[in-house]
C-alpha cells in the first residue's frame, strides 16, 4: 500500500460526506415507502381472514367480489410502492457514483505516478463500484424492512 496518498484524510472525509449531502430526506422517504409496503404485505393474510370469516360463514358473492377487487387494488398500490422505492435506492446509487466518481478517479490517475502498481491503483474505482451496486440492489431495503420482520 502507498504511505502518501493523492488525497489528504481531511479532504477524503469532506468528499464522502459531499456525496452523502442530500441522503437524508431520501432515507426517510424510502423509510416511510418502506412501512407502507410491510403494511399491505400483509393484505394476503387480512384477505383470507376475511374470506373466512364473512365469505364462507355467509356465502356472499357480493362480499367475495369486493373483497377480491379491495385486494387487487392493495397489491397494485404495493406493486406501485415497490417500484417507487426500487428507483429511488437505484437513483440514490447513481447520485452517490456521480458525486464521488471525480475525485476516486483522480486518486486512481495519481497512484501511479507515487509508485502504486496498477492493480493497487485501480481498487478505489473497484470500491466505488461495490458501493454503488449495494446502493442500486436490496441491502439497503433489506435494513429498513428489518424491523418489520415480526409483524
Amino acid at each position: 500500500m502507498v504511505k502518501s496518498q493523492a488525497i489528504s484524510s481531511r479532504s477524503k472525509t469532506s468528499h464522502l460526506a459531499g456525496a452523502f449531502e442530500g441522503f437524508r430526506g431520501a432515507i426517510v422517504a424510502v423509510s416511510v415507502i418502506s412501512g407502507i409496503i410491510n403494511l399491505l404485505a400483509l393484505t394476503g393474510s387480512l384477505y383470507m381472514l376475511q374470506v373466512y370469516d364473512r365469505v364462507l360463514s355467509s356465502h356472499s358473492v357480493p362480499t367475495l367480489v369486493s373483497l377480491s377487487v379491495l385486494m387487487f387494488v392493495l397489491y397494485a398500490f404495493y406493486g406501485v410502492f415497490d417500484l417507487l422505492r426500487n428507483q429511488a435506492s437505484g437513483r440514490a446509487a447513481v447520485l452517490f457514483d456521480r458525486r464521488i466518481a471525480g475525485p476516486v478517479h483522480a486518486v486512481v490517475v495519481n497512484l501511479p505516478l507515487k509508485g502504486a502498481s496498477t492493480s493497487t491503483a485501480q481498487q478505489p474505482m473497484r470500491d466505488v463500484d461495490t458501493i454503488r451496486a449495494f446502493f442500486a440492489s436490496g441491502g439497503p431495503v433489506a435494513f429498513l424492512d428489518l424491523p418489520w420482520m415480526p409483524i
